[in-house]
C-alpha cells in the first residue's frame, strides 16, 4: 500500500490521509467521505457557546416584557415614554423572529434527523425570520445608543447591550452557516 493508505486486516475498508509537511489535510473513509479541518469560525468550540449565549439572553429579553409590564405597573409607575419606542419594538419583533427562526432550524434539523425531507415552507419561513432577527441588528443598535444618550440607568443599558450582541451573534451563525442562502438544498 502507498503511503498514508491503511486496509483493514483481513477485510477491505481503507482509510487515507492526505499530509503535507506532516501536517494532516484530510481523513478519508473508503472512497465514500472524507473528513476535513474545520475552518476557526465554524467550531464549535465558538458556534456553541454564542448560539447557547445568544438563545439565553434572547429568551430572557423576552420574560423581562411581562415581568417588566407587571413590576411598572405593580409599582404606579408611568408608562415608558414614546422616545425610542419605534427602535424599541423593532428590536422586540428581531427578538421574537430569532427565537422563532431558532425553533424553526430545530425542527427542521430533527425531521432531517429522522430522514425525512423538511417542507419548502418550514425552511423559508425559517430563513424569514432569520432574515428579521439579523435586520433587527440596526433598531437594537439605536435602542442602546438612545439609552445611554438618556441615561436610562444601567439596568436598561446592559440589557440592550445583551439584546444587541445576541442579535449580531445569532445573525452571524445565519451569515456564516449560509442559513439564508437562496438555495434550501441540502
Amino acid at each position: 500500500m502507498a503511503p498514508w493508505v491503511w486496509r483493514e486486516v483481513g477485510g477491505q475498508r481503507t482509510i487515507a490521509i492526505r499530509a503535507t509537511d506532516d501536517r494532516v489535510e484530510a481523513i478519508g473513509f473508503d472512497s465514500a467521505f472524507a473528513l476535513l479541518p474545520v475552518e476557526p469560525a465554524r467550531a464549535s468550540t465558538l458556534v456553541v457557546p454564542v448560539l447557547a449565549l445568544s438563545t439565553v439572553v434572547l429568551l430572557l429579553a423576552v420574560l423581562s416584557w411581562p415581568v417588566g409590564a407587571l413590576v411598572r405597573r405593580r409599582l404606579g409607575r408611568a408608562r415608558r415614554d414614546r422616545a425610542g419606542r419605534t427602535a424599541r419594538i423593532l428590536s422586540r419583533l428581531a427578538v421574537a423572529g430569532t427565537l422563532l427562526a431558532f425553533a424553526g432550524w430545530a425542527l427542521s434539523i430533527s425531521v432531517i434527523m429522522g430522514l425525512r425531507e423538511v417542507p419548502d415552507v418550514v425552511l423559508r419561513t425559517a430563513q424569514v425570520l432569520q432574515l428579521v432577527g439579523l435586520l433587527g441588528v440596526l433598531p437594537a443598535g439605536v435602542r442602546l445608543v438612545d439609552d445611554v444618550r438618556r441615561h436610562a440607568g444601567w439596568p436598561r443599558i446592559v440589557g440592550s447591550a445583551l439584546v444587541l450582541l445576541a442579535l449580531a451573534g445569532a445573525g452571524w451563525f445565519a451569515v456564516e452557516f449560509h442559513l439564508l442562502a437562496p438555495s434550501i438544498s441540502y
